[in-house]
């Protein structure tokens, strides 16, 4: 009989979406489901049948939601006073814990985490598995390399529990398994892993696998039809399990005759709820969604237009500024133009009144000689040369 730990406590106390994203970690964590997962996505488990995993090799029960474990060093890992450290243990692997926090690093919290063991060419292999639900493969951001981080979380998480001081020989491989439900269409039906791997550069080193094979990133993209069959048993199976408008008994008879999954009562009662609410509820939740998301794409560019529109308008009102600065500049050349002019034509006026003035004085002193009795040609003579007059 399934305890009323921590994890179904809190599930019987949600409801609509909470209890669909909650729930998900429930069937993630059965082992009848875990141990299909493992099967096919981890190679060394390839060859074991669904039973012989889930009985021999998931070690305890997986852990899901609500344990805290800080891994800074002098932590005592069987303390469970700090934080909101679950106290069911039988829930636990090796008190195995799925919230990883550092005072430096920050706090990452796991859907499911469990430690498996198997044999291998030098005895019994043991690695950590952690198994995620998700909605959408692009939520933002690469769920590959939220993998990769959640990967290296757990491999720093292994300090002062798995190995100490220098000895890193002891560093348990991880694996950080991602299921999407709802993948767009690149990503329906696909599964990708991604590890590490050793480049000969120059020369030719002899660097084991053993040594660096400790990280591995699994995807699976699920198709949204549970009855559909892609050819693959392990996405076949989780797409039935995830299918949100299958009916439940129909779900129950494939999970059971084609897969060999049979679930316990608690199990059962999680399906039944989870297709109740996919039919009455997550439906119109996620037309709601789609609209909301439409909505918010025409506000995004509404928003985009705006600004443009606005840089335009800021241009044209620069631009704008700079002719007014021009026509100011070009009235006040205008403006001293003028007064140049105004300047040369008063100059211009007294020239003619001098030449003026001077041609009167001129007839009057011709005139004066000629009273003298001076010819023609002596009163020319005098003007030509004035200090002889």
């Amino acid at each position: 009989m399934l305890q009323k730990n921590s994890f179904w406590q809190t599930l019987d106390s949600l409801n609509g979406r909470e209890y669909i994203d909650y729930a998900a970690k429930g069937l993630l964590a059965y082992k009848g489901v875990a141990a299909y997962v493992l099967k096919g996505s981890i190679s060394e488990l390839a060859d074991c049948s669904v039973q012989y995993i889930a009985k021999h090799c998931i070690v305890g029960e997986p852990v899901i939601a609500g344990i805290n474990v800080h891994r800074d060093a002098g932590t005592n890992k069987n303390d469970t006073s700090s934080g909101n450290c679950n106290k069911d243990f039988t829930e636990k692997i090796d008190l195995l814990c799925n919230e990883d926090s550092d005072i430096n690093e920050g706090k990452v919290t796991f859907d499911v985490i469990f430690k498996v063991r198997f044999p291998s060419t030098k005895g019994t292999k043991t690695v950590i598995i952690n198994l995620e639900a998700q909605n959408r493969f692009n939520p933002g951001y690469p769920l590959v390399t939220r993998g990769i981080y959640y990967d290296a979380r757990m491999i720093s998480a292994q300090y002062e529990k798995e190995f100490s001081g220098s000895d890193y020989h002891k560093i348990k491989k991880v694996y950080s398994i991602w299921i999407c439900t709802n993948p767009d269409r690149k990503h329906v039906d696909t599964i990708s892993r991604i590890d590490l791997s050793h480049t000969k550069v120059f020369g030719n080193p002899d660097i084991r696998r053993s040594h660096y094979d400790k990280m591995e990133v699994t995807v699976i993209g699920l198709h949204r039809n549970g009855k559909k069959k892609s050819g693959n048993p392990l996405i076949d199976m989780l797409s039935v399990l995830f299918d949100r408008k299958m009916n439940k008994d129909i779900k129950r008879s494939i999970l059971e005759k084609e897969y060999g999954i049979r679930m316990t009562r608690k199990y059962n009662e999680v399906i039944d709820k989870m297709c109740n609410i996919s039919e009455y509820w997550i439906e119109p939740y996620y037309k709601a969604q789609k609209i909301e998301e439409n909505a918010k794409k025409k506000i995004a560019n509404a928003e985009k237009m705006i600004a443009d529109a606005e840089k335009i308008i800021a241009d044209a009102d620069k631009k704008f500024a700079d002719a007014d600065k021009m026509i100011a500049d070009a009235e006040r050349k205008s403006a001293d133009a003028d007064k140049m002019i105004a300047d040369a034509e008063k100059i211009i006026a007294d020239a003619d009144k001098k030449s003026t003035d001077f041609e009167a004085e001129k007839a009057k002193l011709i005139s004066l000689l000629k009273a003298r009795g001076m010819s023609e040609e002596e009163i020319n003579t005098a003007l030509a040369e004035p200090s002889v007059v």
